[in-house]
């Protein structure tokens, strides 16, 4: 399947939609799974569920921006929003022992 050519993207937005597009789709589900993964593994001082709530937020905000820029589906974002609620109710449903 050919590609199409690139325009003169002016934008950082228009280079990740042209790199969506190139990919099938797969360019900003890829990157929102780094993100969290990288974000995850550079928290492991902290207790995992800290480590997951903080990393899972920040792929949700970074995934509504996508979502904005059309570069994700809804699924996806439902995804990432549902991740950061288990994390927020893991958060409170540990007891801390003081």
């Amino acid at each position: 399947m050919p590609w199409i050519t690139p325009t003169n993207y002016t934008t950082f937005a228009g280079l990740l939609q042209y790199s969506n597009i190139v990919t099938s789709g797969w360019f900003a589900p890829v990157i929102l799974f780094s993100i969290f993964t990288i974000m995850f593994i550079s928290m492991n001082r902290y207790p995992t569920i800290s480590a997951f709530s903080a990393a899972s937020f920040i792929t949700a905000t970074v995934a509504v921006l996508f979502y904005m820029m059309d570069l994700v589906s809804i699924f996806i974002l439902f995804i990432s929003i549902v991740a950061v609620s288990v994390g927020a109710m893991m958060q409170f449903s540990t007891k801390r022992v003081e």
